[in-house]
């Protein structure tokens, strides 16, 4: 069925269903979840050419991440996860700090918490 999707429809790149949810994952989480032999079928269905991308990565571990990057995951969606950091810093600080001092700040947690993915949880770091 994916080699089908990405045959009639042409695209970029493919984000699969299997098991992976946007939110919280049910009681088990992920681990219990994820249908990794599922992912594996639709990683080698349309080869390496269909980049895959992973959604639903919300409160999903580091090394999870890493199963489903093992496993095709090219394009990996953290938004949530970086802004934690950025978060944690505005509620311990907002009343602490000048507003003007609070945006550099926050700037800085956000960048701090996307370099820690890319060397960490990508191993992308210097490979642009």
């Amino acid at each position: 069925m994916a080699t089908d999707i990405v045959k009639k429809t042409g695209v970029h790149f493919l984000a699969p269903s299997f098991g992976n949810i946007h939110g919280y994952y049910p009681a088990g989480g992920v681990e219990k979840h994820w249908r990794l032999d599922r992912l594996e079928k639709i990683h080698a269905a349309p080869g390496d050419a269909t980049p895959l991308v992973l959604h639903g990565t919300h409160r999903l571990s580091d090394k999870i991440v890493q199963v489903g990057m093992a496993r095709g995951m090219v394009k990996v969606n953290q938004n949530r996860n970086i802004r934690n950091r950025y978060y944690k810093y505005i509620a311990e600080n907002c009343n602490k700090v000048e507003l003007t001092m609070l945006q550099v700040e926050i700037v800085e947690e956000h960048s701090k918490g996307v370099e820690r993915l890319m060397v960490e949880v990508f191993d992308s770091a210097g490979k642009a």
